[in-house]
């Protein structure tokens, strides 16, 4: 069995973090970031940041580059504040970043990365988060 912390399954694995998310204003969006293992427990420090940026309409970029564990709380809470966005007429509004290991997976198996927009990395996140 594969270290659920480890890139792909092969490579060394992501160093355990302590969770914290962050969030940084930009032109009409919020640039969210997530450091360490997203589950039941740290979802609640997540949740306002995600709860204020699609609360006052603005597109969001997650970036999880940093994230090294994912659970169906974290991925609930990810689909909720889509769904507020989406609600609010702002379709495509948010863009997830930094795929990798456990989360990566988890993600596509789970079907999240099919319907939500994913970019390999923050600055390719932010360009295509540019209203048309």
């Amino acid at each position: 069995m594969s270290d659920p912390h480890s890139r792909d399954g092969a490579g060394p694995p992501l160093p355990l973090q302590r969770f914290r998310a962050s969030s940084e204003p930009r032109d009409g969006f919020a640039v969210i970031a997530v450091r360490g293992e997203l589950d039941m427990y740290t979802a609640l420090d997540l949740a306002p940041l995600l709860d204020e940026a699609s609360g006052a309409e603005k597109r969001i970029v997650l970036d999880l580059s940093r994230c090294s564990f994912i659970d169906s709380t974290g991925i609930a809470l990810v689909l909720n504040a889509d769904r507020r966005l989406s609600d609010a007429g702002i379709e495509s509004g948010m863009t997830l970043c930094g795929l990798q290991g456990q989360v990566r997976r988890v993600l596509e198996v789970a079907g999240v990365s099919a319907n939500l927009r994913v970019s390999p990395s923050r600055d390719a996140a932010l360009l295509r988060q540019q209203p048309r």
